[in-house]
């Protein structure tokens, strides 16, 4: 790779950073309405005027280790592309520098820029991007203070070069609730720098209702569908017993069984999701949401919730054609199905 090569892609990734300074930030904190008027009672709120940050929003980036190439008199330093095993976790100071430069104060969030903090302390998880995995940790930076005071501090980043070629991924996160029909959102966006030069960025928006029911008749049908289970597990424990190893034997006893396993992992997952909703209920009364809150893990577990459900309606749409194979049409449906299994796998 030729100089102009690096020189532009350093151009790059400091563009990014600029463009977060220019779109995202601006749009961070409540403006002026469309009359010039200054918004009131909107503290904390988004542009939009109608989302309010729960805390604060966070800017997480993973970087690589600096790796001698084997054959250095071609190339000193080789990029690799990310992973959990060459990850940089070194506390460095303002420019990425190993000394203290004392003539130079800086604040003290551009300075917690440059330390490493681990997922623990972030209250953040794996996450699974396009390219790679990244790990919870990171170097960080948090959207806190004033707009103003915001934008000179992304300038002063953009200056000490934050991101460069180490740069791997940058996080951006933010939880949002709307007070108008009490639903919180998680937000993520993730832009993902290739060892080969190439730049992609991704957003996930996941909504979140934290009110387990919303109607009676959903109640009703909850408590109905968990009674149907407990009788559906008393007969096959019972044609366990009767068939013993003959009962695997059967086409149908896998079905039955895939509908149990995941109604019973379903429930487990929904009791683990009311318990995250309940901590972060908390959370949220306590603090009044000026502290931040990271939704991440409750995404997941929302995620896992879906899993489950999706494969309860595999297997339940595979018992409803089942049924009906005394039909003629549905006869000679399942036996074209299984003439053409070979062509169709």
């Amino acid at each position: 790779m030729n100089r102009l090569d690096e020189n532009q892609l350093a151009n790059a990734r400091q563009y990014r950073l600029k463009e977060i300074q220019m779109c995202f930030v601006s749009n961070l904190r409540a403006q002026q309405w469309y009359n010039g008027e200054n918004p009131r009672n909107l503290n904390g709120f988004i542009n939009d005027k109608s989302n309010r940050i729960i805390g604060w929003s966070t800017m997480r980036q993973l970087r690589i280790k600096l790796d001698r190439c084997s054959d250095q008199r071609i190339i000193s330093t080789c990029n690799n592309d990310y992973s959990l095993f060459n990850e940089e976790k070194y506390a460095f100071q303002p420019g990425w520098m190993n000394q203290t430069l004392k003539e130079v104060q800086y604040s003290s969030s551009i300075l917690k820029a440059f330390q490493y903090r681990t997922s623990d302390k972030l209250d953040t998880h794996i996450y699974i991007g396009q390219h790679e995995t990244y790990s919870g940790g990171g170097y960080v930076y948090e959207f806190r203070g004033h707009l103003s005071d915001l934008k000179s501090n992304l300038s002063k980043l953009h200056e000490l070069k934050w991101i460069d070629d180490k740069t791997r991924a940058i996080f951006i996160q933010l939880t949002l609730y709307n007070p108008n029909i009490q639903l919180f959102t998680s937000v993520i966006f993730l832009v993902e720098f290739l060892s080969t030069g190439s730049i992609s960025s991704t957003a996930r928006f996941e909504p979140l209702n934290f009110y387990i029911f919303t109607s009676v008749l959903q109640l009703v049908c909850t408590i109905c569908y968990m009674f149907f289970i407990i009788y559906f597990i008393i007969i096959e424990i019972r044609l366990l017993f009767e068939l013993k190893l003959k009962y695997f034997h059967q086409f149908r006893s896998f079905i039955e069984l895939g509908i149990i396993i995941c109604s019973l992992g379903r429930i487990e997952v929904y009791i683990w999701r009311f318990q995250e909703f309940k901590r972060i209920s908390r959370l949220f009364k306590e603090t009044n949401g000026y502290d931040y809150i990271n939704l991440q893990l409750v995404v997941y577990v929302n995620d896992l919730l879906t899993f489950f459900l999706g494969y309860c309606c595999f297997f339940g749409t595979i018992k409803f054609v089942y049924l009906f194979r005394f039909n003629q049409r549905i006869s000679l449906f399942t036996e074209t199905l299984r003439y053409a299994r070979k062509e169709l796998i």
